[in-house]
């Protein structure tokens, strides 16, 4: 049976280990395939974000680093190149951005929204709780409207961590379900996979991402889903998987164990 993750980041953006021991961990865990997506950020305003891969030169490196062939030529697992890419609407960057990527053959990319302007969704408990009810629900709509703009740029294979706002249990007290129907109808329309990511059970909010109650929207859209453990650590990798598991047999959805979807 194939045990997969394709979202682990390693010493290339934020995570703690390096590619080859995030590799070797991931053989002994019995994992058939490891797809490395480490960040690439390219904000609008921020010329450096210290959790991102900076330039085009370290994405070289990165993925020098990834098609080693002590790294790439394995028998024992499959390992895959991509990028874990933050999406900024109407991004003034977007023509560097396919510049660089133009360059490499990344083998997947994983869309996600980790800030919404200057603001930071999951950094900082404090980042939320200054804000007022009205400024929570303005987030929560913005960061919906951002994933329906994510799935309509067609270049993405799959949503990262659906859901996150909620990483602190911040939680709008408006009905935001056309905000999530028109985003889950989007990603259904670009033929794109939503991830069950574990970490969100070692978050504050307890849960994982998606919520059930997302994902059996995105299992009635006929959504194709992937589990992930969005590993930072060699501890992380495999995380949660049984609960997520779970989660998706509940749901309804159809289980891939790859990206793109084949």
């Amino acid at each position: 049976m194939r045990k997969t993750t394709y979202h682990c980041h390693s010493t290339w953006s934020d995570g703690n280990n390096t590619v080859r021991d995030m590799v070797l961990e991931a053989i002994d865990l019995g994992f058939t395939d490891i797809g490395f997506s480490d960040h690439l950020v390219l904000h609008p305003t921020i010329s450096e974000i210290d959790w991102s891969i900076r330039d085009a030169e370290e994405l070289q490196h990165y993925v020098e680093d990834v098609y080693t062939e002590q790294i790439r030529n394995r028998d024992e697992i499959n390992v895959r190149l991509g990028l874990e890419i933050d999406f900024f609407p109407e991004n003034s960057r977007i023509s560097e951005l396919y510049e660089i990527l133009d360059i490499f053959n990344f083998e997947f990319l994983i869309g996600s929204v980790h800030m919404l302007d200057e603001f930071s969704v999951d950094y900082m408990y404090t980042d939320w709780k200054k804000l007022s009810q009205s400024e929570i629900n303005a987030y929560f709509i913005k960061y919906w409207q951002n994933i329906k703009l994510l799935a309509e740029s067609d270049y993405f294979d799959c949503v990262g961590h659906l859901d996150i706002p909620k990483i602190f249990n911040a939680k709008a007290d408006i009905d935001l379900t056309k905000y999530i129907e028109e985003a889950i109808q989007a990603i259904y329309t670009s033929g794109m996979a939503v991830e069950i990511n574990t970490a969100g059970l070692d978050k504050p909010c307890k849960e994982l991402y998606p919520s059930a109650d997302i994902l059996k929207l995105v299992a009635e859209a006929n959504i194709p889903v992937i589990i992930n453990d969005d590993a930072h650590d060699l501890e992380q990798l495999g995380r949660h998987y049984d609960e997520a598991e779970e989660l998706l047999k509940a749901s309804g959805a159809k289980q891939i164990f790859e990206l793109p979807i084949g």
